[in-house]
């Protein structure tokens, strides 16, 4: 990466870096764990007699509901037990919908008296390029919100934006030592092109990166068929071709789901070896796999890159059957851990973040 010098950040404005996806709103501060969070992305507006019944029985304090100026929410899982809808492309970059879940976050991530104003840097899927200004017009400026029986006033005085592989691309490129110093991944040929594939819970996207480390747009692949898509069917798949087992299971553990996906096998029912289950996931993955293909074929195959990325959650599941697919000799994970695959993208945003303004944040 190419550094430039600059005092962007201080004690007063730090960089709150976040990730909008099909999972859920994804907020980061620093590398201390403590300082990240996902909140199920689900929001529904309330009405005021809702919040004064609400605050008569206590329940507002609950931490998934909120007040921003004079309006009232609920967010998060909270919102989710309520069959909240997901607004879409252009409806999510306004304030009363991405600027209230920010404002979720960072209650979660700070008390009142640590934050006064803040630097945003957020991430939106290709498709939505033309939408950026907008994504960052509805999280600047001044916010007043209660939550838990706190009150904040904060400012965010400035927004950028990025698109999500490319927040996995420089997780991966932009490494950093025990003392958070970073290095450039020695693993990565800047000679050649780099293909992004990111894999969250309703889209996949397909990025090219090339030898400047500037995406092309022109090129990227993105549909709206991702990880929850293949999950659902899984299920069906399951409970059709093994109707005794699955009778009284009303739900299947995540845990169980997700290995069973990876590794052609199901645990469950007490199964010490597991039951097969490839055909079952071959045809879960049907649809996502044809799309895959067009998009790959589309892009030019393996040979035109010198490596291929994996980034985003449903990556950790479905990753070592998309390596097959790719017939690619360098094909590598955006994160190390696995189990935190759906952090890389916003983990990415904040390490560009301190390399594009030669800062360090001081919050962590």
């Amino acid at each position: 990466m190419r550094r430039r010098q600059g005092q962007f950040a201080t004690v007063h404005n730090v960089p709150v870096i976040l990730d909008l996806g099909h999972w859920g709103l994804k907020g980061i501060v620093g590398d201390d764990a403590r300082r990240r969070i996902t909140i199920p992305h689900a929001l529904n507006e309330l009405n005021r007699d809702d919040w004064n019944n609400l605050v008569e029985i206590g329940d507002h304090a609950h931490p998934g509901y909120i007040q921003v100026g004079t309006r009232y929410y609920e967010v998060g899982e909270i919102a989710q037990r309520h069959s909240a809808v997901q607004a879409e492309s252009i409806a999510r970059y306004r304030r009363n919908y991405y600027g209230v879940l920010m404002c979720a976050v960072i209650a979660h991530l700070f008390e009142p008296n640590e934050i006064e104003g803040a630097i945003v840097f957020a991430s939106y899927p290709p498709g939505d390029r033309r939408h950026k200004d907008d994504l960052e017009s509805s999280l600047l400026g001044r916010w007043q919100f209660t939550n838990r029986h706190r009150d904040y006033n904060i400012t965010v005085r400035e927004g950028g934006s990025y698109t999500e592989p490319l927040g996995g691309f420089w997780n991966w490129v932009i490494r950093d030592d025990e003392h958070g110093r970073h290095y450039d991944n020695q693993e990565y040929d800047p000679d050649r092109a780099t293909l992004v594939i990111d894999l969250g819970g309703g889209t996949m996207s397909m990025l090219p990166i090339g030898r400047d480390q500037l995406p092309d747009f022109s090129m990227a692949e993105s549909f709206p068929i991702g990880f929850n898509s293949v999950a659902r069917e899984f299920m069906r798949e399951l409970r059709a071709n093994h109707r005794e087992m699955f009778r009284a299971a009303r739900v299947i553990d995540d845990t169980l789901l997700h290995e069973a996906l990876a590794k052609g096998r199901f645990y469950g029912g007490g199964y010490r070896d597991g039951i097969d289950v490839r055909t079952e996931v071959n045809r879960a993955m049907g649809r996502l796999v044809d799309s895959f293909r067009s998009a790959y074929e589309h892009l030019g195959g393996p040979m035109p890159y010198g490596q291929i990325i994996l980034t985003g959650g449903g990556s950790a599941v479905l990753g070592e059957h998309l390596r097959v697919l790719l017939n690619h000799q360098r094909v590598d994970y955006a994160h190390d851990d696995l189990s935190q695959m759906h952090f890389a993208n916003v983990m990415g945003g904040l390490k560009a973040y301190r390399e594009l303004f030669g800062v360090t944040d001081d919050a962590a």
